[in-house]
């Protein structure tokens, strides 16, 4: 085998390997026989292997980067083809198989071949690499600046030069064409060229200054002067260039460049008159306008400023200008600038500039814009105040227009929809307060009296009503006067300088802990009819705080609330009268949609009603006869029982008792009583006696009726009674409430013929809603049950729902009426109660009664004990006393004279009015017989009350009939004697007759769980014009509203529901000299609300301690001479 080269071509591979390792180089060898590839250190590296990892040439191509690999194998490939040219020089990439770098190399290799058999074999390729990444690095930076040099070139519009000295060669850019217009075919690449273009003034300074800078050892050149253009006009240009010089100093080139500032030139002179303007713009600016730098410090103002802040130009240098904006403002400025400076954004705020020559201060904006430099940072503000106090002051009095019609148009439709007296008056209230910033204000109404009138407080805006009330009433002063006689508006800037201010004692003005007072304005309410109902009153700390216009709007909003009050009644009305209509035309449907089934009701109840209509006239028949009967017993039984009375004290006063006629005239007097009971029974069952309603407890009654009932029931029948702990009391007419149970009781019993069990149960209950919707006719709440049940026959379902109706019975023809359960039903209702029947045949019956709880727990009237005075006459009033029985009239004659009267007598109407005719006396008492032939007791007393309409009357009878009773009720202002009468009952009655009727007009309070109380009827009954009121407030505006038409109030506080002390003091606050009677079983507790005008004092048993009461009370409160007489 032998070598192509000869030895010597060979290198010394120790100083091959030395000469590569310094270069960077590295050396790699390939046996293309058998395939071994030995790398060394610095190929290994460029390949990104290690140094113990085995390559071979399959290493070499995954080292490669995949789109080098298929064009690096095939050079390989054509050097080691013996026809090839044995050699090659390829540059590639490679990627590290371990570290993954992508590098650049360039790699040459040569073949070895010897000759086998004939043929020429390549046995070695030997060869180098070099890493060329940073060449090729560089090379495209260079690439990258020639391409950014050009394009800079490109985009300026200065002309560059670049002038050879030693060749007088002179290369241009574009610039000169484009900016100056010369052609390109026109211009010469020499320094002469250039300098024949220089106007000709202007050349020969430029040709002398750089050929100074060239001559010499200058680097730097410039000059600015006229340069031709194309179209052979002169630019202004600026021209500046640098000399590059051997080391020996000499010049060898000039690179320069030269900008056309004629554009410059006009934006300089343009940019001048434009700062001119704007400072002549500035100046005569009605607005401040000033600059400052990024710190804040101020370095402009126009005139404008210093004229406004007083300021001189020293004085607002740096921060001085802060002394002019308002101190609680200086902050928020900051901050806004703050801000701006941080986001170079522009910045406004509002607050107020103090002025210099008055010291008050302005609202002004101020803005500010920032001037930003090249970095964008502030470099400097610039920025105007505008002057918007005359607008905001506009706005805002704008604003306060708009929320003054915002708030009368909303008061005016509250007004208009609100019914409510005490939430109307509050919202005007409120209203005025809001319109005219008042600090408080109030209404009070103008209640008057015999001393000309007093004021109460009825709302309150701004303020506590404590505050108010616990100075007491307010009196007429001369302050006040004005306002509530309706002469007009009281409007002060500062009241306590009114000189109607402080004349009246015992203040002399406010008094202590008044609110204070300084501006006041006061309206009158006036009504329809010209009358002052109140006053809207406000006040402020302040003086001066009212102005005109606040007068007119409160003016305004007072005629606004008369009308409000007057519509609201009106409304109400109307609306009662709607609801009416409603009704009826509600009912006037039902019946059309009824008609047909109800005249086919009306036709199969015929029958029955014709049989039920003869039963209800023998009924009624007997009701007269037993009627007439009980009158002509009673006119017997009063002469009888007077006479026997009479004989009892005659013999008393002798002093010749005889005990056997003593016990004989005590049997006659319990006979004659007995017989009373009777026929007032007989009138009970003829339903002419009034009801009286007492309070009473249920299971004392009906144990007070066992033997009634044992009696009426019989052997066979057993009587349980079950009873209730801590039973309620109920209002009932006693008596009345015995006869049903006696009914009942009657029913039960022949309900069960051969005998059973009657079981009476009493107990508390409550019917709430649910059974109350379920009933149409109960209200839910507090009842006592009283339960009768039978053991009996019982009856049939499809009867129970007629139980009740009148004359229908289940009994033979000829053993009930059909009325007993009528009766019953008829007083239960009355009573404001509810029954139930329940039945079920073979079972028996049994029928609940619920009676409302009486909510006062006053201890139910028992039997008055005691012996009373007989109560005399101490004037020896004249009585005319007309009775149609004489033995009567003698017998009340008689007892009226020893009682110390004077008596006039007649037997009939006629002959009392001829007696009076006859008279010169002035009687003061009619006592009068009802029932009379000819003229009736009652049209005697209106036929002598046309010329006496004060005249008292006392009305005995009897039997009444309808004549002087009312829904079983005496008529208001109807005193009555119940025949028979002792001694003992004229003489009381006749007295509370004369000392008590018709003696005013009265108004009582009574707490909402009771229709009336006791106070109520003893009014009534001793001829007092009596309201009745169930709250407080409407006791208030009953008493406000009347205008001291009320004689005297009655608190009646039985059921300790009502605040007494609330009650008096807030009647005081308004009505000082109004008589106050409180009734209550509390008294002690109540004593020290005493004065000369109210009195406490225990519920009375009788009217006429009742009106005795009243009498002392008026008395004692009218010895002052302030009350009404």
């Amino acid at each position: 085998m032998s070598s192509e080269d000869d030895d010597n071509d060979v290198p010394n591979v120790d100083r091959l390997e030395d000469a590569a390792r310094a270069a960077g180089i590295g050396i790699w060898e390939f046996d293309p026989r058998s395939g071994e590839l030995d790398w060394d250190r610095r190929c290994r590296e460029l390949f990104g292997i290690s140094s113990s990892r085995e390559v071979d040439y399959q290493t070499f191509l995954d080292g490669l980067h995949p789109e080098d690999r298929d064009e690096a194998g095939a050079a390989v490939q054509r050097a080691l083809d013996p026809g090839g040219p044995g050699s090659y020089e390829i540059a590639y990439r490679t990627i590290g198989i371990e570290d993954g770098r992508l590098r650049h190399v360039a790699a040459t290799g040569r073949a070895y071949f010897e000759e086998r058999d004939g043929a020429r074999e390549a046995v070695r390729f030997v060869g180098a690499v070099v890493d060329v990444s940073s060449i090729l690095r560089t090379q495209d930076e260079l690439r990258d600046t020639e391409m950014q040099h050009r394009r800079v070139l490109e985009a300026t519009n200065d002309a560059i030069w670049n002038w050879d000295l030693e060749g007088d060669r002179v290369e241009w850019s574009d610039a000169l064409y484009s900016t100056f217009g010369h052609a390109p075919h026109s211009v010469e690449p020499t320094g002469g060229w250039w300098l024949e273009q220089i106007h000709p003034n202007d050349r020969e300074r430029v040709d002398r200054d750089i050929h100074a800078v060239i001559d010499g050892d200058g680097t730097e050149w410039e000059s600015e002067y006229r340069f031709r253009r194309g179209d052979g006009t002169f630019a202004t240009v600026y021209d500046r260039g640098s000399v590059m010089r051997e080391s020996s100093g000499r010049a060898v080139r000039m690179i320069g460049a030269m900008l056309d500032l004629s554009d410059l030139r006009k934006v300089r002179t343009t940019l001048a008159e434009s700062e001119q303007r704007y400072r002549v713009l500035t100046e005569v600016s009605p607005q401040i306008v000033w600059m400052a730098d990024p710190g804040g410090h101020l370095t402009y103002a126009n005139r404008q400023w210093f004229d406004y802040s007083g300021q001189t130009i020293e004085g607002s240098a740096e921060n001085g200008w802060e002394a002019a904006i308002h101190p609680d403002h200086v902050a928020t400025l900051r901050t806004a600038w703050q801000k701006g400076s941080r986001e170079a954004v522009e910045w406004s705020v509002e607050l107020p500039l103090r002025r210099g020559d008055d010291g008050s201060w302005r609202w002004h904006l101020v803005r500010g814009r920032p001037v930003l430099g090249g970095d964008g940072q502030v470099e400097s503000w610039i920025g105007v105040a505008v002057d918007l106090h005359d607008r905001r002051e506009a706005a805002q009095a704008l604003a306060a227009e708009k929320a003054r019609l915002e708030t009368l148009r909303r008061t005016g439709s509250e007004l208009a929809a609100e019914l409510e007296l005490e939430s109307l008056v509050q919202k005007v209230t409120d209203a005025g307060v809001e319109l005219i910033g008042a600090q408080f204000g109030a209404f009070f109404y103008n209640v008057r009296d015999e001393n000309g009138g007093q004021y109460l407080l009825y709302t309150l805006s701004g303020a506590d009503r404590s505050d108010f009330e616990k100075l007491g009433r307010p009196r007429i002063t001369d302050i006040f006067r004005p306002t509530f006689s309706g002469e007009g508006t009281i409007r002060s800037d500062d009241v306590t300088k009114d000189p109607r201010y402080g004349l009246s004692a015992p203040h002399h003005g406010m008094p202590k802990d008044h609110l204070p007072v300084r501006s006041y304005l006061a309206v009158p309410v006036m009504g329809r009819e010209a009358e002052v109902i109140g006053a809207l009153l406000f006040g402020h700390p302040e003086p001066g705080r009212f102005t005109e216009q606040h007068e007119r709007l409160v003016t305004g909003i007072a005629a606004q609330a008369a009308i409000a009050i007057d519509n609201a009644r009106l409304y109400r009305s109307a609306q009662d009268e709607l609801a009416e209509r409603r009704r009826v035309e509600a009912d006037l449907r039902e019946l059309t949609e009824t008609l047909e089934q109800r005249v086919a009701e009306e036709v199969e109840r015929r029958s029955n009603a014709e049989e039920a209509l003869r039963q209800a006239q023998k009924m009624e028949a007997v009701g007269q006869l037993t009627g007439g009967i009980a009158h002509d017993f009673n006119n017997l039984l009063t002469v009888i029982a007077g006479n026997i009375d009479m004989a009892t004290r005659a013999i008393g006063d002798a002093g010749e008792g005889n005990p056997r006629v003593t016990r004989a005239l005590e049997g006659a007097q319990k006979g004659a009583q007995r017989a009373a009971s009777l026929t007032q029974r007989l009138l009970a069952f003829a339903r002419r006696q009034p009801l009286h309603p007492k309070p009473i407890r249920m299971d004392r009654l009906i144990r007070g009726m066992s033997d009634l009932l044992d009696r009426s029931l019989g052997e066979r029948v057993e009587i349980e009674f079950v009873g209730a702990p801590g039973l309620w009391q109920v209002e009932v007419d006693p008596n009345e409430l015995e006869s049903v149970i006696v009914n009942l009781a009657v029913n039960a019993r022949d309900a069960m013929p051969d005998g059973g069990k009657l079981t009476i149960e009493v107990s508390n209950a409550r019917l709430d809603e649910g059974y109350a919707a379920r009933h149409a006719e109960v209200a839910p709440g507090q009842y006592v049950m009283l339960a009768i049940s039978d053991t009996g026959t019982g009856m049939p379902p499809e009867l129970l729902d007629k139980v009740f109706e009148p004359f229908f019975t289940t009994k033979e023809v000829g053993k009930g009426t059909g009325l007993g359960l009528s009766m019953v039903y008829g007083l239960v209702k009355q009573s404001g109660g509810h029954v139930k029947i329940y039945s079920e045949q073979d079972r028996g019956t049994t029928v609940k009664i619920y009676l409302p709880r009486l909510l006062d727990e006053t201890e139910a009237d028992g039997d008055e004990g005691g012996e009373e005075a007989l109560e005399e006459s101490e004037q020896e009033e004249l009585v005319l006393l007309v009775e149609d029985d004489e033995d009567v009239r003698a017998y009340t004659a008689d007892c009226l004279r020893e009682l110390g009267y004077r008596v006039l007598e007649a037997g009939s109407g006629e002959e009392a009015k001829r007696t009076l005719e006859r008279t010169r006396d002035r009687i003061d008492l009619l006592f009068t017989d009802v029932v009379m032939p000819g003229m009736t007791g009652e049209e005697l007393a209106a036929d002598l009350r046309e010329d006496r309409p004060d005249l008292k009357v006392l009305y005995a009878s009897g039997y009444t009939r309808d004549a002087i009773m009312h829904s079983g009720r005496l008529q208001p202002g109807v005193a009555l004697l119940q025949k028979p009468f002792n001694f003992a009952e004229l003489a009381r009655k006749v007295r509370d007759v004369l000392e008590l009727g018709n003696l005013g007009r009265a108004v009582t309070l009574v707490d909402e769980g009771r229709a009336h109380g006791p106070a109520r009827e003893a009014l009534g009954s001793s001829g007092y014009e009596v309201d009745v009121v169930h709250t407080v407030r409407e006791l208030e505006d009953k008493v406000r509203l009347s205008e001291g038409r009320f004689d005297c109030v009655v608190l009646d506080d039985r059921s300790h529901r009502i605040d007494v002390r609330r009650t008096v003091r807030s009647l005081r606050s308004f009505a000082e000299d109004l008589p106050i009677l409180v009734l209550s079983d509390g008294w002690e507790r109540l004593k020290d609300l005493e004065d000369r005008c109210v009195a406490v004092a225990p519920t009375p048993d009788r009217p006429a301690e009742v009106t005795t009461l009243l009498r002392r009370l008026k008395v004692r409160c009218d010895g002052s001479g302030s009350g009404k007489n």
